[in-house]
């Protein structure tokens, strides 16, 4: 699923990244499958990781809250996370006080990389831009929605189903 740049994940997520909300409909069902199966994994409540390739620190202010709309990988191990920096490139680092990650070790192919993810959607409250120490930031995140394990109704008249996934993303579908 993840394998090269055509892979579903990689095609996933470019879609939640666009601006137009409204060329995340096609992908609505996907999204209900997935959220559905999410919710089924085991809850993390604790510190992860994250880093990613570059400064994207200006994306982010302290004390605002960001919506991260991908589906994110993260660890429980910050050893994992620092594997996959390298020295000589700008990354950062993301410390993330999660209530509602999901852990993915016994559906992994890699259960020492102790996975959690966080659900396309999350909103994170910037609590500090921390410290820079030679090419590596860090940004120190609190998850804030936790939608809890229940099922909402859908409203919506695209989507025939019990639906969370499509009440997150209604408020940004531009109205046509």
């Amino acid at each position: 699923m993840e394998a090269g740049d055509h892979s579903f994940y990689r095609l996933l997520n470019q879609v939640l990244r666009k601006e137009n909300r409204n060329e995340v409909i096609p992908w609505f069902s996907y999204l209900k499958l997935i959220d559905t199966a999410v919710r089924k994994l085991p809850k993390v409540k604790g510190i992860i990781w994250r880093a990613v390739a570059g400064n994207v620190t200006s994306g982010y202010t302290a004390n605002k809250t960001v919506t991260w709309w991908t589906v994110s990988s993260c660890s429980i191990s910050v050893d994992v996370v620092k594997a996959f920096l390298k020295p000589d490139q700008e990354a950062t680092l993301f410390m993330i006080e999660a209530i509602a990650g999901r852990n993915l070790a016994g559906y992994t192919m890699y259960p020492d990389e102790q996975e959690v993810i966080l659900e396309f959607g999350t909103q994170l409250l910037v609590r500090n831009i921390g410290f820079q120490y030679g090419n590596l930031r860090l940004v120190y995140l609190i998850e804030t929605n936790d939608d809890g394990d229940s099922d909402g109704e859908c409203v919506c008249s695209l989507c025939h189903c019990k639906d969370t996934a499509r009440q997150r993303w209604s408020r940004y579908l531009v109205k046509s």
